[in-house]
């Protein structure tokens, strides 16, 4: 399920899609079909995913699952909406209270929700938070590391948008050291060179 998570954090659905596929010839029906939902999410396909989430709700054995493979239930549902941009929506979920051990994700998807939002300095905040709780890299680790390298990469962004040039060139350089020599083409990774370019040079001037 990490790998689905992270290949979806990715933008890399296809790739997803494949390994749910696989998964579903060898696993029980609930942690694949919890795979499957994640993958609806990042395909957009929001309303289906939140009528499945729906039918679980209140299901223990599903919500037993979740818990095995470290999901808040919560954070799940923001997601929906936050794939559909609907952000007022998301930050109203997200601040239902978070299932115990599971703070890092929801920091960062308060963080995401907040600079969608416009709010630079809260959203800083709680990708400061969710750097803190993520900060284990090494094996064996009982974080997200998708999410450690994606926080560092926002930090920077919302830096920029508080006019903390410093700050943000700090940050895309952390992000790039980690994240640069990816062999998939990543939309983030072209803006934070871009960006980091654009800092250097007016550093330089």
């Amino acid at each position: 399920f990490r790998l689905v998570d992270y290949l979806c954090e990715l933008g890399r659905t296809d790739a997803a899609a494949a390994v749910v596929d696989r998964w579903i010839q060898r696993h029980g029906e609930i942690p694949a079909s919890l795979g499957q939902i994640r993958v609806r999410i990042s395909m957009g396909q929001s309303k289906r995913a939140r009528q499945a989430l729906n039918r679980i709700k209140d299901n223990q054995k599903w919500r037993y699952w979740m818990r095995s493979l470290e999901l808040d239930y919560n954070d799940f549902k923001a997601l929906t909406f936050i794939h559909e941009e609907n952000f007022d929506r998301a930050q109203d979920i997200l601040n239902i209270p978070v299932v115990v051990g599971l703070h890092a994700r929801r920091s960062y998807l308060k963080g995401f929700v907040a600079f969608q939002r416009g709010e630079a300095e809260e959203a800083a905040g709680f990708f400061g938070e969710a750097q803190i709780q993520l900060n284990n890299l090494e094996f064996p680790y009982h974080s997200d590391p998708i999410l450690f390298v994606q926080s560092k990469f926002f930090l920077a962004e919302a830096a920029i948008a508080r006019g903390d040039a410093r700050e943000a060139e700090r940050n895309y350089r952390e992000f790039l050291d980690m994240w640069q020599s990816a062999v998939w083409e990543l939309k983030a990774v072209d803006r934070a060179e871009k960006k980091l370019a654009t800092l250097t040079a007016a550093n330089d001037s």
